[in-house]
């Protein structure tokens, strides 16, 4: 069943969601640059030196849009659009997602059944966000500078900050959903903005432009809250448990609210404020630790 899913799923996009929106992507990819050129500039010119190679680079696809953005901004620039590329570029025959399987690497799906429930959760799938990310981890180091490499780096951005997303870990799977929610994206919720399903809801809860990504970011790094100190999390460098020890349990605590509201697949629901307020907080707080571990497992791969 969860395959014929993901079948009919390729015929309906882009209807359904797959990671947070580019201005998710972007924020994450910016916070990655500033934490780095603070941190640690030496890697950062490396990883610079290599999506340089992106063969988007010097097209249009990316050239154009950097020349939006002010001279000391188009390195940040250049991190943004490497996040955003595995979406950008869904129905480009040179990228890693044209068919059901590469999508799936946006995402790996831990069963939540709620307490009472009867049905039995399915596993996640294969090949899924964890895999991928423990594949170019190994990889990456070891290659030598080329297209090829910054293929990899840009997917690697990008599954790094979308396990960050709660429902990017998490298919919900109960009397509603006997074969699962598809994280959220079969629920459907009274539109907030465009997102008229709950996945949707999610990913779309950092704003900005992409002329103010990169003030945004600094903006947020220098935040009390979002210092190294006050960010426990951190301590915590395997990115299995950034997906099966923080995302998922905030899936069923804060974006499913442990099966306490009725999710239809039916009717709409109706996200009260209090939800709304706990989402954007939670949102901002992954978005944020999603670039700071990217940036430190780039230092990781890469070396001082």
């Amino acid at each position: 069943m969860k395959k014929l899913k993901f079948l009919l799923l390729g015929l309906l996009m882009p209807w359904y969601a797959f990671g947070w929106n580019s201005v998710g992507h972007s924020t994450a990819g910016a916070v990655a640059y500033y934490y780095l050129l603070k941190n640690n500039p030496a890697v950062l010119q490396k990883v610079l030196a290599t999506l340089k190679l992106h063969y988007w680079y010097n097209t249009p696809h990316w050239k154009s849009l950097l020349a939006q953005l002010p001279a000391n901004q188009q390195d940040a620039g250049l991190f943004m659009l490497a996040s955003t590329y595995p979406d950008d570029a869904k129905n480009d025959p040179g990228n890693m997602d044209g068919d059901s399987i590469h999508r799936m690497w946006h995402f790996i799906d831990f069963p939540y059944v709620p307490a009472g429930s009867t049905v039995t959760g399915q596993p996640p799938e294969t090949p899924n966000a964890q895999q991928k990310i423990a594949d170019f981890t190994a990889s990456i180091p070891q290659e030598q500078d080329s297209p090829q490499r910054a293929l990899e780096l840009a997917w690697l951005f990008h599954i790094v900050e979308d396990i960050h997303q709660p429902l990017h870990c998490a298919m919900m799977f109960n009397g509603a959903f006997p074969n699962g929610d598809l994280g959220g994206n079969f629920i459907k919720i009274k539109p907030v903005g465009t997102a008229k399903n709950l996945h949707a809801y999610w990913d779309d809860l950092v704003a900005g432009s992409i002329t103010t990504y990169a003030t945004k970011a600094q903006a947020l790094l220098k935040k009390s809250k979002y210092q190294l100190s006050k960010l426990p999390e951190l301590a915590d460098t395997d990115p299995n448990d950034w997906m099966f020890k923080e995302s998922f349990p905030d899936a069923v605590s804060t974006t499913y609210q442990k099966d306490s509201i009725n999710w239809s697949p039916t009717h709409l629901t109706t996200l009260m404020p209090a939800y709304k307020k706990a989402a954007s907080a939670l949102g901002e707080r992954r978005v944020v630790l999603s670039g700071i571990r990217l940036a430190q497992l780039l230092v990781t791969m890469y070396g001082s």
